[in-house]
């Protein structure tokens, strides 16, 4: 922890000395080009379109869950187990690096879900984290006195709670995502 704090001004120094002049230069190249990334780019896939309430990409506030379970398939089946055993072994998790990738997965999948715009490729950064969040509670599972059983019932509660939860989706699209908003060749499904 130490070493880090005393490195912390001088990386952030590097960041400013490597980034700024690249800045600058593309602002002197393109003008108007800050305000185009920094506030339309950026910004207004936060709060929407600038100066309206109207998202350019606009989805469920739940979007973000669908594409974390299908991206992370079939490991997202004991990703609800994993944070479920990080709350029960708090104090004898070890080092606190379980923490802090299920802190990068909530605070990733939390901001982004309440952004206006919403693609799949805005969680990107928080697959690495679950995987090894996932990895390290099968490492934990495995090793564990009559491990592959446990595995088993693990998998298939993991499977179940999945299938309830696309289940409960399934039936409440039509009332958070209205029909008037999905393409005409999928309103069949509704």
């Amino acid at each position: 922890v130490v070493f880090g704090k005393a490195l912390r001004e001088p990386l952030i120094a590097l960041f400013c000395i490597i980034a700024v002049p690249w800045y600058v230069l593309m602002e002197q190249a393109n003008p108007g080009y800050l305000d185009y990334f920094l506030v339309e780019q950026h910004l207004a896939n936060v709060v929407g379109e600038v100066g309206t309430a109207v998202a350019r990409h606009p989805e469920p506030a739940y979007y973000f869950v669908g594409v974390l379970i299908l991206g992370l398939f079939p490991w997202s089946l004991v990703l609800p187990q994993s944070f479920s055993c990080l709350l029960k072994h708090r104090e004898a998790r070890g080092p606190a690096m379980d923490s802090y990738l299920a802190a990068v997965v909530l605070a990733t999948l939390l901001i982004c879900s309440l952004a206006a715009s919403k693609l799949a490729s805005y969680i990107l950064p928080l697959f690495p984290a679950a995987a090894i969040l996932v990895g390290r509670y099968w490492d934990r599972l495995l090793s564990g006195p009559a491990g592959v059983r446990k595995a088993s019932q693990v998998l298939a509660f993991g499977g179940v709670a999945v299938g309830l939860l696309l289940t409960v989706l399934f039936f409440a699209t039509p009332i958070l995502y209205p029909v008037s908003r999905v393409p005409e060749r999928f309103h069949w499904l509704f």
